[in-house]
């Protein structure tokens, strides 16, 4: 069979081969689609430190710091500014939220310093770091032994050998 043009081919022999091209595109695009999903799911978002990780290890307050708790504060605020690691807590001061848990979570002890009216400081050592962790309290008729008062919490850590 001669087609239009006078030559052998059959007709709907470039129809095929167009399908065939585009179902290869289709194909290739699902492939493509499929390996960036699974790249992107498996991408483990650990792997690169962030300020907060960062500002968290330096402080000695990193999950994996403290592995038999099960449960940790998050850092309404977290960074490190020449070499000092800054993090900020929000204590609601009900619940689980509570300064004395914030202390027990993180092994905080010693003797607390009275800084002000309505704040107390705690000075330690963490891996060779100085820190410091200051608990302020809204209200200036603050118990600061009451477990159930809304509180600030910031921690300061300088690297190891000062900053």
């Amino acid at each position: 069979m001669r087609d239009r043009s006078g030559h052998g081919r059959r007709p709907h022999q470039g129809r095929y081969l167009v399908r065939a091209l585009l179902i290869g595109c289709v194909l290739l695009t699902l492939g493509a689609v499929g390996w960036a999903a699974v790249a992107y799911a498996t991408h483990d978002a650990d792997s690169r430190p962030t300020q907060q990780k960062s500002a968290e290890r330096q402080a000695g307050l990193a999950p994996d710091q403290h592995p038999n708790i099960g449960r940790y504060y998050i850092p309404g605020y977290a960074r490190i500014q020449n070499g000092t690691a800054v993090l900020r807590y929000t204590i609601e001061g009900a619940g689980d939220s509570t300064v004395a848990d914030f202390l027990r979570t993180y092994e905080i002890g010693g003797r607390p310093r009275t800084t002000g009216p309505t704040e107390i400081t705690y000075t330690d050592r963490v891996d060779g770091a100085r820190r410091t962790i200051v608990i302020a309290y809204d209200d200036p008729d603050t118990d600061p032994t009451k477990e159930d008062i809304p509180a600030r919490i910031t921690v300061t850590a300088e690297p190891p050998g000062g900053a």
